[in-house]
């Protein structure tokens, strides 16, 4: 029985806040030592961070995967890759795609990042999702060093050392430990990308400039939502030129040239390894399918996105359709605090205020399946303006530290769940699934096909057509199969 729902996470959250504002002493004491650690060595407390969430992360991961279907995408591009057979999964990829009732699991092609850095590993070790998850974790250790980093930026040592901590721990980021997606290192990207921005928008030299295109294109090819960071950029540049312009701030033809040439650099960067890439790789479709402009469908997707960004807020049901109500109004006053912050901030943290409206509205017109991951470089800025607002009160220090022990008390648990086998990860490679495997190599041949909950899954095990659909499409689907 899991322990962490209601009524207790919200006893525990009570009792501790309670003993933090009532406890002079425990005050003094919890300040003293958040204080002290954050005045040490960046680079010593960036390691930190990074090790303590590679270690939860580490401690999640099996050596199997779930019934998912996304990872069976990246891992069967990376194999294309390795084994030169780009035409052949295309083609597979291809039916499963055109011939599915059901699109909304995906593209054709999906951004050949994750497939490009799990390439290597299928090299050196095969269909192996130990060395793949661990590679993953990697990057989810290494984003938060940068977050760190990103925070010291806009804040204090003790506050971003606080705001960090809180992202280390935090439930919602470690989620996807033992799931193959292109999240995590999205997410190491984006906030380098970030990071460079931020120094970028301070001295803007052609080297910050080179490297945000770098880190830009690589976050754009693990998730296209990534765009937004480049978007926000372009903002500010916009609001740069007027500003150039109307101060005449250049001192001559030539100069103003130069300055306009230089602001360009994160943009040509991008754009020609964009086009590198195009020419390398095939590109697919696109999303573009998936994006609506029905007012009833945003008004679902931002009540939906609401409710799953109650998942870095110890929801631990996991409930995507409803929460618990306490949690959900919880949210929304964080999100109108959030709100008066970035009103507040948006002088002095104008490109983050872009970032987030820019990736807000993308998320609000995306039709897709609604996560939470789609968040992780997201909420950390949210998190950020909520914070320059109501930080310095008692009552925010307390919700934090005892949001953050029940997160910590969770993940050990989980821990423990996933180690003991008393939750199951592993449906897709279980024996039972690669004894299935074995007998559709066996029985299907040619260009017969076979309909399948999760089509790219068996395409990975078995290199047979195989599409899916819902089930109000049963009937036409059976029509199209021979299995």
């Amino acid at each position: 029985m899991n322990i962490f729902v209601f009524p207790f996470a919200y006893i525990f959250l009570l009792i501790g806040t309670l003993i933090y504002l009532l406890s002079k002493s425990f005050r003094k004491f919890i300040d003293y030592y958040f204080l002290s650690f954050s005045q040490k060595n960046p680079k010593m407390i960036a390691f930190t961070f990074a090790c303590i969430i590679f270690l939860f992360g580490l401690f999640e991961i099996t050596s199997g995967h779930n019934w998912g279907d996304d990872h069976a995408q990246y891992i069967a591009q990376a194999k294309a890759i390795v084994t030169g057979k780009l035409g052949f999964w295309l083609e597979q990829s291809a039916y499963t795609y055109l011939n599915s009732t059901d699109s909304s699991f995906g593209t054709i092609v999906y951004p050949w990042g994750e497939p490009l850095l799990l390439a290597p590993l299928y090299k050196l070790f095969g269909l192996n999702y130990v060395a793949f998850k661990v590679e993953s974790v990697l990057f989810l250790s290494m984003a938060m060093y940068v977050l760190y980093f990103v925070f010291l930026e806009l804040t204090t040592k003790k506050n971003a050392f606080i705001l960090t901590l809180f992202c280390t721990i935090n439930t919602g980021y470690i989620a996807y430990a033992n799931i193959i997606y292109a999240d995590y290192p999205c997410l190491f990207f984006v906030f380098s990308a970030i990071l460079f921005i931020l120094k970028y928008l301070k001295e803007r030299t052609n080297f910050y400039g080179f490297l945000i295109g770098v880190f830009i294109f690589c976050a754009v090819c693990c998730r296209t939502l990534a765009l937004s960071a480049l978007a926000a950029l372009g903002c500010m540049d916009l609001l740069f030129a007027y500003h150039v312009i109307r101060n005449h701030d250049y001192k001559d033809g030539k100069d103003f040239i130069k300055i306009t040439l230089s602001a360009f650099v994160p943009y040509f960067v991008f754009l020609v390894l964009y086009l590198l890439l195009k020419i390398v790789l095939p590109a697919g479709d696109g999303y573009g399918s998936l994006f609506t402009m029905d007012p009833k469908a945003i008004l679902w997707l931002i009540t939906r996105n609401g409710v799953v960004l109650t998942e870095f807020f110890c929801n631990f049901n996991n409930l995507y359709e409803t929460s618990e109500i306490g949690l959900l109004i919880f949210v929304g006053v964080f999100l109108v605090i959030c709100f008066i912050g970035m009103w507040k901030q948006r002088k002095r943290d104008t490109y983050l205020v872009f970032y987030s409206i820019i990736t807000a509205l993308v998320l609000f017109v995306f039709n897709g399946i609604v996560g939470h991951r789609y968040l992780l470089p997201f909420f950390p800025f949210l998190l950020y303006f909520a914070y320059t607002q109501v930080g310095k009160y008692n009552l925010t220090k307390g919700l934090l530290l005892s949001i953050g022990a029940l997160m910590i008390l969770y993940n050990c648990y989980h821990i423990y769940l996933v180690r003991t086998h008393k939750i199951l990860l592993d449906e897709s490679t279980s024996p039972e699934s690669m004894e299935m495997y074995s007998f559709v190599k066996e029985t299907v041949k040619g260009n017969e096909s076979v309909y399948f909950m999760r089509p790219r899954v068996l395409n990975l095990y078995t290199d047979v057509h195989a599409l899916t659909g819902n089930a109000n499409t049963l009937d036409e689907i059976t029509n199209r199969v021979n299995y």
